[in-house]
């Protein structure tokens, strides 16, 4: 990660600040609603059933493996897209190695006086992957399987870039997300009852405002 930080500049900051941005669930949401109303009612409801399903995991494995981000543990590390600002004591507390695990006195300090949100797995990488994945499955065409494999890797590496994540934390993320979407779209939306409950025709429902007025309402 400092390696990666070596080449910060401007517009690589702005860059991957812009795909961490993206990967967001505020720009994430509206997505959902234009799917569900203005393209596909089936892709849409599954959408909202992986990302929230995925949202909950994540926020469940963070709070059980407990683990700091890397500006936790290394004043070296830079939050990039919050203008340098770090907010530990410690130096170069990382893992000594690719397979190693953080120096335990520095991950139980963090855990009896914790600076914020925990990092494993990465919440935006497994949303990434939640939702750009179920597109990637869902929708056939070309181009828009291209984008989505462009989304889950850039706002993946962004999250490394600006400091935020570990590559554990991310390969974490996408691995909740790889499972969130096995789940809903070959266990769960493959099911001919529930095609036959929520998938009938007469049940589409179609991008207008009163559709919208009304989801939002319920």
């Amino acid at each position: 990660m400092i390696f990666f930080q070596s080449f910060a500049s401007d517009f690589l900051t702005s860059f991957f600040n812009f795909f961490s941005e993206v990967g967001g669930i505020r720009y994430t949401l509206p997505l959902i609603f234009i799917v569900l109303f203005g393209v596909s009612f089936k892709g849409g409801c599954v959408l909202v059933h992986v990302v929230a399903w995925n949202g909950f995991l994540t926020d469940c494995l963070k709070k059980t493996f407990l683990l700091p981000r890397p500006s936790y543990v290394d004043l070296n590390v830079k939050l990039l897209n919050r203008g340098g600002l770090n907010p530990t004591h410690f130096e170069s507390m990382g893992a000594k190695s690719f397979f190693g695990g953080l120096p335990y006195q520095a991950v139980e300090y963090i855990r009896a006086h914790p600076f914020g949100s925990w990092g494993f797995p990465s919440a935006y990488a497994s949303q990434a992957m939640a939702f750009w994945g179920t597109i990637f499955v869902f929708f056939q065409r070309i181009w828009v399987r291209i984008i989505a494999v462009a989304m889950i890797f850039f706002i993946s590496i962004s999250r490394i870039y600006l400091g935020w994540h570990f590559l554990a934390d991310i390969i974490g993320g996408l691995f909740v997300g790889f499972i969130m979407v096995l789940v809903f779209n070959n266990l769960v939306f493959r099911s001919e009852k529930l095609e036959a409950l929520l998938f009938e025709e007469q049940r589409k429902v179609r991008f207008d405002l009163k559709s919208v007025l009304l989801f939002i309402y319920l």
